[in-house]
């Protein structure tokens, strides 16, 4: 799903914020649902690891002019780089999503004043009661001092960048690390805050009365002459590439929104507020080459409703009886259904 109406490049001269929600409907190992990807800068989301362990991530790239930065991490968030599908700094930590469950992501982009550096944040939060896990539960270190063997084999990979013996030491210390958080956090709120609303802005728009649960990922700092964020994107992968893997037989689908919300700050935005910018139009796209070939044809569609889009690929063929949707179809145009 991927809002195509890219700004112009003044439009992102200081600061943008971005938020989304995802409710997983079906999941199965190796699938990541990205909640927003902010292209070119990054992504960020909620996975189902090979091993059933959950947790959320929040990535950014390297760009032409620099590597990425560390500028701070949440509690129990981890920052590592990453390799394979480009390079970048990746924050990641367990979280305990459920089926069903309400998942909401913000990332908030600033441009330094007067560089051509970006802090770009992420945060996480959850309606309070939505869950039938405890907030320490959610964010809970779920670690193995002992990891299975594919564990260890996915970390070293990666963690590529540093080479095998370093991802071992890493692995080593980051296990040691998180079963000494947990032992200290026994009785405590596991990194997270209790808040009224999912994005409280200036004007007041997105308060509630209801409360929610905040997780900090962290921010990561990029240095970019472009602009860090020209749309806005969310997906559902099967991210298992090993040879005979059966993804497409497993069911992955996930509703997001119903609205996304993006909002704009620059020196010709009324008063300096966060703008609103309109969606006008959402495109559906997917992957149809090489291994993903088969599932793009018989078992991958999108459609918009009022409760937002879904996004559904892999399982029983039988599913689609109504027919899977084109690659580059328009499903959503200024409020009105395009194809279903």
């Amino acid at each position: 799903m991927r809002n195509d109406e890219v700004a112009e490049p003044s439009l992102f001269a200081e600061e943008a914020v971005m938020h989304q929600s995802v409710r997983v409907v079906d999941s199965a190992r190796c699938t990541y649902f990205c909640v927003i990807q902010f292209p070119p800068a990054g992504y960020c989301g909620i996975q189902e690891r090979e091993n059933g362990e959950k947790i959320a991530i929040f990535s950014v790239w390297d760009q032409r002019e620099g590597d990425v930065e560390v500028v701070k991490t949440g509690t129990d968030v981890v920052a590592e780089p990453f390799g394979g599908e480009g390079t970048g700094q990746k924050l990641w930590r367990h979280f305990a999503w459920e089926v069903g469950q309400e998942v909401h992501f913000v990332v908030r982009v600033k441009r330094e004043r007067g560089s051509d550096f970006w802090q770009l944040s992420g945060e996480i939060y959850v309606q309070k009661g939505s869950s039938t896990n405890t907030v320490e539960e959610i964010g809970a270190c779920q670690v193995d001092l002992e990891p299975a063997e594919h564990e260890r084999k996915r970390v070293e990979s990666s963690c590529c960048l540093l080479g095998v013996a370093a991802a071992k030491k890493m692995w080593k210390q980051r296990c040691e690390a998180a079963v000494a958080r947990k032992a200290s956090s026994v009785g405590t709120s596991s990194g997270t805050e209790t808040v009224d609303s999912v994005l409280v802005l200036e004007d007041g728009t997105g308060a509630s009365d209801v409360g929610f649960d905040r997780f900090v990922m962290g921010t990561l700092r990029v240095r970019s002459s472009s602009p860090a964020v020209n749309a806005f994107i969310s997906f559902v992968e099967d991210y298992d590439r090993a040879p005979n893997a059966e993804g497409i037989c497993l069911s992955r689908k996930a509703v997001f929104g119903p609205t996304p919300q993006w909002r704009v700050r620059n020196e010709n935005t009324r008063g300096g507020a966060l703008v609103p910018r309109e969606m006008r139009s959402v495109v559906f796209t997917k992957v149809c080459a090489a291994a993903e070939a088969e599932g793009a044809e018989t078992r991958c569609r999108g459609e918009w409703t009022a409760d937002g889009c879904t996004l559904h690929t892999g399982g029983d063929k039988n599913l689609f009886c109504t027919g899977v949707i084109d690659n580059g179809a328009q499903i959503y145009n200024r409020g009105e259904k395009a194809q279903a």
